[in-house]
């Protein structure tokens, strides 16, 4: 079962990460709108597949502890919103909420690769300075098994005698392994102890990382929002330039209105205040 989830996960997001590279470049989103598009919707299809895939890994994650399954819920849960809002937002020509949404749900879905890094890090740190207060809990079976994969056979291996309370492969008693275990349950233990905290350092960091670029980025949104408000006005939206999930309509934004009503109401403005 999870070997099946794994290989659904990277059927999915080996090709949608390749493919979704070719979605920010500025002469296919300008000159080949029609394979954007399509590419766009194949995107889409293949991150679904990847996010079935990575729900069902979820359980069993690095060890399956509080930290990671809840880590990883918010994640897969926070992107897979995203792309729907984008979604919602480019059928309502929004474009400029359709870029901010796809950038966060591909950023914070980046948070993954990065956390890989942080989690190098933490373990060495841990290594060096802190490797005798580590600790982590599994059950015997696991530990027989992870003795399996290295070659051991029943007969042969040699968790009873490291682990006096682990008689048997299908002992479901749990004991504690420290990280500086010679066998592979420690390597493991390090891995299941600096997971889950490098998972929600690399989410929060990405979050922070995105809201960052789009605050420094306001030309761009700009130009997004006057293109979509074109775009509504001739598809005959009854509100172009707020048909999507704009702040004006959620929240208590001043309504958006496009550079050239802005300097219409400035020469009545002007007009009135003369007369």
């Amino acid at each position: 079962m999870v070997l099946s989830s794994v290989i659904l996960h990277l059927a999915g997001i080996l090709p949608g990460g390749f493919l979704v590279c070719f979605q920010s470049v500025p002469v296919i989103r300008h000159k080949l709108i029609l394979f954007h598009r399509l590419n766009g919707y194949l995107v889409i299809l293949l991150f679904l597949i990847a996010q079935a895939g990575a729900y069902m890994i979820i359980p069993t994650a690095a060890g399956g502890s509080p930290p990671t399954q809840i880590g990883l819920g918010v994640l897969r849960t926070a992107v897979t919103t995203a792309i729907v809002l984008a979604c919602y937002n480019i059928k309502r020509l929004q474009i400029d909420q359709h870029r901010a949404w796809m950038l966060r749900a591909w950023i914070w879905a980046g948070s993954i690769i990065s956390l890989r890094l942080i989690q190098l890090a933490s373990n060495h740190w841990i290594r060096l300075y802190a490797s005798d207060s580590f600790y982590a809990i599994f059950a015997c079976s696991d530990i027989w098994d992870m003795y399996k994969l290295y070659g051991a056979p029943d007969q042969s291996n040699p968790t009873p005698e490291i682990y006096e309370a682990c008689t048997s492969p299908d002992s479901s008693t749990r004991v504690a392994v420290s990280i500086l275990a010679p066998g592979p349950e420690g390597s493991s233990a390090l891995l299941v102890l600096t997971f889950g905290a490098s998972l929600w350092l690399a989410f929060i960091l990405h979050v922070f990382g995105t809201e960052l670029y789009l605050w420094l980025t306001p030309a761009e949104t700009q130009r997004l929002k006057e293109y979509s408000y074109k775009r509504q006005v001739e598809a005959g939206f009854k509100h172009p330039g707020r048909a999507g999930l704009t702040a004006d309509r959620l929240g208590d934004a001043p309504a958006w209105k496009p550079a050239e009503d802005d300097v219409v109401e400035r020469e009545k403005t002007a007009n009135s205040q003369s007369e």
